[in-house]
């Protein structure tokens, strides 16, 4: 399975170890810095990026893990 990363946290690090124990392709390691995506490219593989419009978008699978405080979403419509 092809596989990207969005976030390069603690989360994801674990993620990307056993999704490539596992046998999948890690492609991409997307992060806010390049020091953070390098860091979990270097482990995971894939290449690093940090600009969202550079995501390849052939990927099977998107595991997006990063804060809550970074998400777009309505706060309120989570409560309900």
């Amino acid at each position: 399975m092809k596989v990207i990363l969005i976030g390069a946290g603690r989360l994801a690090t674990n993620l990307g170890k056993a999704l490539l124990e596992a046998g999948h392709d890690i492609l991409q390691v997307y992060s806010r810095t390049m020091e953070s995506a390098s860091a979990l490219a270097t482990l995971a593989g894939g290449a690093p990026v940090t600009e969202i419009e550079k995501v390849r978008k052939d990927a099977d699978v998107y595991i997006i893990s990063v804060k809550d405080s970074v998400l777009q979403i309505g706060r309120a419509s989570c409560r309900e």
